[in-house]
């Protein structure tokens, strides 16, 4: 039997210290005339941290139980690939062009840009909409949203303006007929899960 809370105690004091110094890092910088935003640096020290624990569970002695190191092994790969997304991905903005993305950057003309939209809720998001049937989400957690929002529209020339453009509506309606199916399906799940338990003599007491 591992002792794994005692074994563990070195690697989460390094990463609770590199998760404090990570959290003072800027997400939003300029150089010269280009507005860089990423997202906050302590987002990818967790998922570098899940990996490491990945990595270390996987080269357990785990005897007959072949299946756990290729199980924490598949692990360390998702979460390492997600660290290194959340830090190379970038927002780029300038007079000129829309850069957006972190292996492979969608680099999209200023002037093709027309409309944007925030969704406001427990994860803030922002949408860009630009010609050629373009639409751009950025999550909330990214580095200063807020001043995203403004050097876009201000760059497109819309600074303080709503526009409701056709692609905006029908994206709005778009999200509201997925919410109100999620919903239905979360229900339904639940409506089930009741009725096996009920009919499996399952006494559930709240």
């Amino acid at each position: 039997m591992h002792s794994l809370p005692l074994a563990l105690t070195p690697f989460v004091g390094i990463l609770i210290a590199a998760l404090a110094y990570a959290s003072s890092r800027i997400g939003h910088e300029t150089i010269g005339e280009a507005d860089y935003y990423k997202f906050p640096v302590y987002l990818a020290c967790m998922f570098m941290g899940v990996t490491v624990f990945g990595i270390w569970a996987a080269f357990l002695p785990w005897k007959d139980n072949w299946t756990m190191p290729w199980v924490f092994g598949f692990i360390a790969c998702v979460f390492s690939y997600a660290g290194a997304y959340l830090l190379r991905y970038r927002v780029i903005v300038t007079a000129d062009y829309l850069s957006v993305g972190a292996f492979s950057k969608r680099q999209i003309p200023m002037a093709n840009v027309f409309d944007t939209d925030i969704v406001e809720g427990r994860s803030r998001q922002f949408i860009i909409f630009a010609r050629g049937n373009i639409r751009i989400q950025i999550s909330g957690m990214i580095g200063d949203l807020d001043g995203l929002i403004d050097s876009v529209q201000f760059n497109m020339g819309m600074y303080g303006k709503h526009l409701d453009s056709p692609e905006k509506l029908r994206d709005r309606a778009s999200r509201h007929r997925d919410a109100y199916i999620y919903l239905i399906i979360v229900f339904g799940l639940f409506a089930t899960i009741l009725y096996l338990g009920h009919s499996m003599g399952m006494k559930i007491k709240w």
